[in-house]
């Protein structure tokens, strides 16, 4: 009898260390420290004849917009936006005297404390180059990486009607645990 109970004493351990030792947490292999992916997206930026507010759709960048590393969404440590990142506004009316201003990108954080971006004008298409937008798209690259998803609202004012695209390719740099 007692020979019984320690044969099922010890049959239980054994299934219980085999079973922790099967789910294991422990990184991939092949993951590497670090990662580059890239991910574009873009948002329609309307308004109506002379208005002066544009309504525009929120950018949204997901873990899983990056392809290369969702399988290690597990171990992301932190993310930042590399240098090929840009912000675009494209399709912009070619009319003289056309007016793009107080243009603010702002990361919805969910605090008071949101990272923004800001523009004073734009007269026609354009590619922000400058080093002002990189410090904000390291903030969304870091919440994607972070919390798996990063949403990006948009404003600005129109002194004409527009139907135009902001395109914003987010390439991140993604240290790995």
């Amino acid at each position: 009898m007692i020979m019984k109970k320690l044969f099922y004493l010890f049959s239980i351990i054994a299934i219980s260390v085999a079973f922790a030792a099967c789910s294991s947490d422990s990184a991939p292999s092949d993951m590497p420290s670090t990662l580059k992916d890239s991910a574009t997206k873009t948002a329609q930026m309307v308004s109506a004849e002379n208005a002066s507010t544009i309504s525009a759709s929120d950018i949204v960048f997901t873990i899983d917009d990056y392809a290369q590393v969702a399988k290690f969404s597990k171990w992301i440590k932190k993310g930042s936006a590399h240098t090929d990142s840009r912000i675009s506004f494209v399709g912009l009316p070619k009319d003289e005297g056309f007016e793009l201003t107080n243009i603010v990108l702002e990361l919805d954080k969910g605090s008071k404390n949101k990272p923004r971006f800001t523009i004073n004008k734009i007269t026609e298409d354009k590619e922000i180059t400058d080093a002002s937008y990189f410090v904000f798209l390291s903030e969304v690259a870091d919440e994607v990486a972070k919390k798996g998803r990063a949403t990006i609202k948009v404003g600005a004012h129109s002194n004409k009607a527009l139907n135009a695209n902001i395109k914003i390719k987010l390439d991140i740099n993604f240290d790995l645990k």
